[in-house]
């Protein structure tokens, strides 16, 4: 089983501000904010969390628009660095800032395993996993799910949640609000999707940023797997894949809250628009992950001494 890891440097993107410009008026203004594509270093710390935790991962594949970051060492043993060029059928649709897109043709890495683990960079695990954690023994999928109904609506006040009403309307009840997790693909499952939804899905690798009529192949693709049923399973979020709001008021209280207990994976949600005023709470964030995951691990460049 390998992992995949897609990752964004907002200061490094080729083209984003031109970008942006030219399709001002057609994007909300929730949508084009920093904290879209901000590195705010968590990559270091998840990639640390998984040596930690899920030793049993053959290859990592990193996939950026050809950034990588200072730290990272490309040679390291078990990584692979993937550009959006080697897995976009066509560049001319290229660069794009939509993770839609990118997530959407990930099953298009030369060498990757069979069944991957997907996660964004801010997902980290909270302690040792294994792949029960996402098979179980029957052989199915364990779809990690949220307990509450996902937006209906597709006038919801934002992008994500216009999309994602957008996507259960193409698939069809029942659906499941997928939990910030990271998540068990097939490359078989993922193969089905594309036939199923082409149309759906070439529309979304042209659109440079989130759109409401994006196909989000994570969505569709694990639940149409719960669609079939048996073997495959949801299993319910009773706190064991949190979400930690960065810029919300109960930061420091979920912060606490995981010194003390060990979900199998957290996810860092960075929603600090005011950087001026909010900033600070990322400086909490990384003191609490070096707190937490003080090893570097066989990705980072050798420091000496």
């Amino acid at each position: 089983m390998d992992a995949v890891f897609t990752w964004v440097d907002g200061e490094r993107l080729p083209g984003l501000d031109e970008w942006r410009d030219r399709l001002a008026g057609r994007l909300g203004p929730g949508d084009v904010t920093p904290n879209r594509w901000r590195d705010n270093g968590e990559l270091r710390y998840a990639l640390r969390s998984l040596e930690a935790n899920a030793p049993w991962i053959r290859h990592v594949h990193l996939v950026t628009a050809g950034e990588v970051p200072s730290w990272l060492d490309p040679s390291a043993p078990g990584l692979r660095l993937v550009r959006h060029e080697q897995i976009f059928p066509d560049p001319a649709v290229l660069p794009t800032f939509n993770s839609a897109a990118i997530e959407a043709v990930v099953h298009r890495i030369p060498g990757l395993a069979e069944d991957f683990l997907n996660f964004n960079d801010d997902v980290l695990l909270g302690r040792p996993a294994t792949p029960a954690d996402f098979r179980n023994q029957a052989g199915g999928t364990r779809v990690h799910v949220e307990p509450w109904p996902l937006p209906r609506s597709l006038v919801a006040d934002n992008v994500v949640g216009r999309m994602l009403a957008f996507n259960a309307l193409r698939l069809g009840p029942p659906v499941r609000m997928l939990a910030h997790a990271p998540q068990l693909f097939s490359r078989d499952g993922l193969g089905r999707v594309w036939a199923r939804f082409r149309p759906d899905l070439e529309r979304t690798l042209g659109h440079r940023f989130r759109s409401t009529d994006d196909a989000n192949i994570r969505f569709l693709h694990l639940n149409a797997l719960l669609q079939e049923g048996p073997p495959h399973e949801a299993v319910e979020n009773q706190g064991d894949t949190g979400l930690v709001r960065v810029g919300g008021p109960e930061l420091l209280e979920a912060l606490a809250d995981l010194r003390t207990r060990r979900p199998l994976s957290f996810c860092l949600n960075d929603e600090v628009v005011d950087w001026e005023r909010d900033g600070w709470m990322w400086t909490a964030v990384r003191a609490f992950l070096e707190e937490r995951f003080p090893v570097p691990s066989r990705f980072e460049v050798a420091v000496d001494g």
